[in-house]
């Protein structure tokens, strides 16, 4: 039963609902990393800087995905994991 365990304090309705969101945010993360991935592997990048004068040509160039987030600055890092975050409140609130 759906009520056992980490779902003791939910109903079977309330966990079922809770793990149908689960599934329907983890399978949008899924199908963006594939497009990202598909597009990085073609080269396909912005054409503007990203900050100053470091290109995306620059960052797409590199060809770990590993050594490409190392590559960014701190400040483009917490951008992302900012965004990330609001999604994920906006998500549970919304």
């Amino acid at each position: 039963a759906l009520t056992a365990g980490p779902y003791s304090a939910l109903s079977e309705r309330q966990a079922i609902g809770f793990l149908r969101h689960a599934e329907i945010k983890h399978g949008r993360v899924a199908m963006a990393a594939f497009v990202g991935f598909i597009f990085g592997s073609n080269g396909i990048h912005f054409p503007w800087n990203l900050q100053g004068d470091l290109s995306y040509a620059t960052i797409a160039a590199i060809p770990a995905p590993a050594a490409q987030w190392d590559a960014l600055p701190t400040s483009a890092k917490l951008q992302i994991l900012l965004f990330i975050g609001l999604l994920e409140v906006l998500g549970e609130t919304v």
